[in-house]
């Protein structure tokens, strides 16, 4: 299963409710970038802690469980080609119940990468303060454990009968090394350094695996696309070669960075659009027209007020679970059959 269909699953996406996760005792996760973090802090978490955010109760109950006691998180390259912040990992450290169990080839590593390029990481704030977080002290009297893995590559997956007649998952990783690139500039810039195979292998027991190994755009019909970027050309927002066109997010810029990055884009977008809509006036009859059209083709919309009802009733049904922030619809014919209604109780 990928990260994203379960992140999609325990935040109550209707097209990722039909997903039956079983997580296990040891759990693996492919990637170094921010969602395998959330996800590693989510299933090590305790399930009292989160049952008043707006986690849906079919992931509650299956956190509650409390069958998790290990994860791996294992990437293709070294602690400083990690996608994820020093944010993400200091989430995860601050987990009382829960602490970094590194293996020997992982603390290899470490003291290796430091030693071979001190100079970068202490001229670089960004990436000094995230090896920071790698040294912080283990919590005590752990019941949970989890660990970060570097340069390995996954190769293949397949289902085994233990001895005890239960059936696990079998992973084979490729051990890698890290290559300089050939301009001189990536020699002092380790974060542009590749992974290499050694043609030397290692093997994982787990219970359950998530990948999360990274994002790409697809193409749209009618936009350009660059098809090695990943992204629709554009200029702060405005689409190449095309008027009145916009685009946003990680369409915009590709599938990186955090929350708040995309936020500051669709402000950006948005910003720019009224701009354009000011210095272009045009004679198109605006907001009601559409309604009118997509009214007289039958399609479905949702206003923002009946939006607010869809809200209220998700907030009200929290209230009834433990006083709980809200507990989502996750169907979409639910969704609209409150939007029309109005009523809470539906």
């Amino acid at each position: 299963m990928s990260a994203r269909e379960f992140v999609g699953w325990y935040n109550g996406l209707p097209t990722c409710q039909h997903l039956k996760p079983k997580l296990g005792k040891d759990v693996l996760i492919i990637g170094h970038g921010n969602v395998s973090l959330d996800v590693a802090r989510l299933i090590l978490n305790h399930w009292s802690k989160l049952k008043r955010t707006d986690i849906t109760q079919n992931a509650l109950a299956l956190l509650a469980e409390g069958t998790v006691r290990s994860v791996r998180i294992i990437g293709r390259r070294g602690p400083l080609q990690v996608s994820f912040t020093a944010k993400e990992l200091r989430d995860l450290t601050k987990i009382q119940w829960a602490t970094n169990s590194p293996s020997v080839h992982a603390e290899s590593i470490m003291t290796s990468e430091r030693e071979k390029f001190h100079d970068f990481i202490e001229t670089n704030r960004g990436v000094r303060r995230l090896m920071n977080v790698f040294d912080r002290e283990p919590q005590e009297n752990p019941s949970k454990h989890w660990g970060i893995e570097f340069l390995q590559s996954p190769m293949s997956v397949e289902s085994i009968v233990t001895p005890q007649g239960t059936t696990r998952l079998k992973a084979k990783f490729e051990m890698n090394e890290l290559v300089a690139p050939t301009d001189h500039e990536g020699f002092q810039h380790p974060i542009k350094y590749k992974a290499r195979g050694t043609g030397q292998y290692v093997e994982y027991e787990v219970d359950s695996i998530l990948r999360s190994i990274g994002y790409e755009a697809v193409p749209l019909p009618g936009l350009p696309f660059d098809d090695r970027l990943k992204v629709v050309p554009n200029t702060e927002g405005r689409v190449t070669d095309m008027n009145g066109v916009y685009v946003s997010g990680w369409i915009m810029r590709g599938a990186t960075g955090l929350i708040v990055n995309t936020m500051a884009d669709s402000h950006l977008v948005a910003d720019l659009l009224l701009k354009d809509l000011d210095s272009k006036p045009s004679s198109k009859s605006g907001r009601e027209a559409l309604d009118d059209h997509l009214k007289s083709r039958g399609t479905r919309f949702i206003t923002f007020d009946e939006y607010k009802k869809i809200d209220a009733y998700e907030r009200a049904q929290g209230q009834i679970l433990d006083g709980k922030s809200r507990e989502k619809i996750t169907s979409v014919e639910k969704m609209i059959q409150v939007a029309y209604s109005g009523r809470v109780d539906v």
